[in-house]
């Protein structure tokens, strides 16, 4: 009685016909499929057919959900021996966490040289995204706009000498939590510095001994990549042993010297050392000096006059 009234207004003999065939199916073990309807928020996103032969499984792509609440509703429409029912659930899409990352390039280098960090974030699916983020380096921050996953910053070269830690704060999105993220350490070492150097030489550019009572000349330069002679900072100077003899600037504008009578005589193996200042190392180079002995003067003592045949009488 039951299925008959789902009939609705069939004839008797259509409702007897379609009642016989449903009962000769059901028997066989014949499939009875009946609709089945899902609904997102009232909106019907997708239908099947459902019957115990072929149960229908309904799925939901998240991605396609903006964050929040969402009613999820099966709606079963009934059909020939089946009342019509629903089932309905709320979902709660949350923020995706993304992962971010952090690249040096260099992670090491001297002191002046380019460095490029780039920031990369994705889904957890491995989805590249897009949003922006703040780098933050040796007390700076950097902003950074990241498109399809990957967003880059150009560091300045005036990066102090030292170890500095990285760090990223992703900035929270619609569909992304905001994610602080730490990175590698940039290690900036001092720049390396080159010294030329050469003793007195003479009119034709070869070594040269220095007179005793003279002052010994010693020019010098500095180079350091990337500077200009009068920019490079730090003092020049020129050593016997631990013993500094004299000290100049480091631009070379004015030569080392030093008294030849103070080194004495004899042949000399000097040093001339760059100091090195806050962002390049020291360096140095060896240098030759000969001074000549100092020159003796002898003094005769002797009459001024005598008569031939006597005796003269000369002391030295």
């Amino acid at each position: 009685r039951e299925w008959l009234l789902l009939l609705g207004r069939k004839s008797a003999r259509e409702k007897i016909a379609s009642f016989i065939a449903f009962l000769a199916r059901r028997e066989a073990g014949l499939d009875i499929s009946d609709r089945i309807r899902l609904t997102v928020d009232g909106d019907e996103v997708t239908t099947g057919w459902v019957s115990p032969l072929n149960p229908t499984t309904f799925s939901v792509d998240v991605p396609s959900l903006s964050v929040g609440t969402h009613t999820l509703e099966v709606v079963f429409d009934g059909g020939y021996a089946v009342r019509g029912s629903s089932a309905r659930v709320d979902v709660v899409v949350a923020r995706a966490v993304p992962s971010v990352t952090i690249g040096l390039s260099p992670a090491y280098g001297e002191y002046g040289a380019p460095r490029t960090v780039t920031v990369s974030a994705q889904l957890p699916d491995g989805s590249p995204l897009s949003g922006t983020a703040t780098l933050s380096v040796a007390g700076t921050d950097y902003d950074v706009t990241v498109e399809d996953g990957v967003g880059t910053v150009d560091l300045p070269t005036t990066l102090a000498v030292g170890v500095h830690p990285t760090r990223v704060v992703w900035a929270q999105t619609a569909d992304t939590e905001s994610v602080d993220a730490t990175g590698g350490d940039l290690v900036v070492v001092a720049r390396q510095a080159s010294v030329g150097a050469s003793g007195p030489v003479d009119g034709n550019g070869q070594p040269s001994a220095t007179g005793y009572g003279d002052t010994v000349v010693i020019p010098f330069t500095v180079t350091v990549p990337g500077l200009a002679p009068d920019a490079v900072g730090g003092t020049v100077q020129l050593r016997d042993g631990a013993t500094v003899l004299d000290e100049q600037d480091a631009s070379g504008a004015s030569p080392l010297r030093v008294a030849a009578a103070e080194l004495g005589a004899g042949t000399h193996q000097l040093t001339v050392a760059y100091t090195g200042d806050d962002t390049t190392r020291s360096a140095s180079v060896g240098v030759t000096v000969e001074v000549r002995g100092q020159a003796t003067q002898t003094m005769l003592d002797a009459p001024s006059a005598a008569v031939w045949g006597d005796t003269i009488a000369v002391g030295i």
